[in-house]
């Protein structure tokens, strides 16, 4: 048994399949407008979104270097056949990790397995799908586990997880591994959108790659061809590390690395999409599993070991437009925007900030806030009123 799969290209699962955005222009967000949203840090503390990003990454990233962000706690892969794609993510992130740090190479690996709607990163890459790909669903391409891994001399690797197994028909297979390696073509053009005033005329090398835990090696053989199987790694590299330090030699080429300012902007930005820009319902104290004493838990205490109560930076991201209405005192204003255009996001800090200033005087009034939104955009309204009570009542502010 040979370690590449030699089958014709003809019946190849990967050569040829690629993914075509609608329009010629990837849709994404403005550089300069995303750069320019302001960022609510502290209490009436507002700074740019650049500006953000570069204290955050000085502060944390330079005082105490970190690796990778998201969950990498499983190491080893359990019996084939049945193996999930967040199991599969966590070790393949291991592994290479284990690989960069034994080379020296500076390296960030993103393990985005969980589904956090709520994440600023998250709705970019919903718009940018809806905008470009009238026929696929957002919310499977959004819930769907990957990793993302940034190191100089390989640019940036996507990786994503096909859980089929041996008893799946050849069809079945074929058409999720083409899903996959559509969903591969779409990070790496979203991405390179998304930092493409950093990479400027650089030439920087994306590489996807697909993950068939639950293939035997004789299936594998009739799936992906010698020349996709660079891009392919199979549950005999993911099982013995000794087996991964071989693909990972043999197939992972070495590129015009990224050079050292590149690299410290690409994390910055990438980090503050993240970690910094979360919306307010994410800032809720929040446990990684089922714990009955959550609630008294402080953010970033360790509650079990390998479960963290999830720490969250800022309480709201706004759009200049956004900042100039809660920055004003009009008497009147009417808002117009599209569904997802943050109307309901700006009411709700004005509100916040127009309670702290009654509170802050003194004065005894009423606010009335109605609404006719849907289910998700009421959870919202309901956490304000929740404050709003526990304001009056404590006679203290928590906003």
């Amino acid at each position: 048994m040979t370690d590449d799969p030699i089958m014709s290209h003809v019946n190849c699962s990967l050569c040829g399949v690629s993914w075509v955005p609608r329009h010629g222009d990837i849709w994404g967000p403005s550089i300069p407008s995303l750069l320019n949203m302001k960022i609510k840090i502290g209490r009436g503390d507002f700074k740019t979104f650049d500006e953000a990003a570069g204290e955050y990454f000085t502060k944390h990233f330079h005082r105490r270097p970190i690796n990778s962000i998201g969950p990498l706690k499983i190491k080893k892969l359990g019996p084939r056949g049945n193996l999930g794609k967040k199991e599969t993510l966590q070790v393949v992130g291991n592994l290479f990790l284990s690989e960069l740090k034994q080379k020296e190479i500076p390296s960030i690996i993103v393990s985005d397995i969980f589904f956090q709607y709520s994440s600023y990163y998250k709705k970019i890459l919903s718009k940018q799908n809806d905008m470009n790909d009238d026929g696929s669903d957002s919310n499977d391409y959004l819930h769907d586990p990957r990793l993302v891994i940034i190191a100089p001399p390989y640019g940036v690797i996507f990786i994503r997880c096909v859980t089929s197994q041996d008893q799946d028909n050849d069809q079945e297979i074929r058409n999720k591994i083409e899903t996959a390696k559509h969903r591969l073509d779409k990070d790496c053009i979203f991405f390179w959108r998304l930092f493409q005033d950093i990479f400027q005329d650089t030439q920087v090398n994306f590489t996807g790659i697909v993950a068939l835990p639950n293939i035997s090696n004789h299936r594998s053989e009739e799936l992906v061809c010698r020349n996709c199987s660079d891009f392919t790694l199979f549950y005999r590299h993911l099982d013995i590390h000794r087996h991964f330090t071989e693909w990972y030699r043999r197939h992972l080429k070495e590129k015009p690395a990224l050079h050292n300012k590149l690299f410290s902007d690409l994390v910055s930005r990438l980090i503050a999409l993240y970690m910094v820009i979360e919306t307010p319902q994410q800032n809720l104290k929040v446990v990684t599993h089922d714990d009955s004493n959550s609630s008294k838990v402080k953010e970033g205490e360790k509650v079990d070991e390998g479960h963290e109560v999830l720490t969250h930076v800022c309480k709201v991201l706004m759009t200049p437009q956004q900042y100039e209405l809660i920055s004003t005192h009009d008497k009147h204003r009417v808002l117009f925007g599209e569904y997802g255009s943050g109307k309901t996001q700006a009411l709700i800090e004005k509100v916040r900030q127009v309670a702290w200033e009654l509170h802050q005087n003194k004065v005894n009034s009423i606010i009335y806030l109605f609404s006719f939104a849907d289910i998700e955009e009421s959870g919202k309204l309901r956490e304000i009123f929740y404050m709003l009570i526990i304001l009056v009542d404590s006679k203290k502010s928590i906003l």
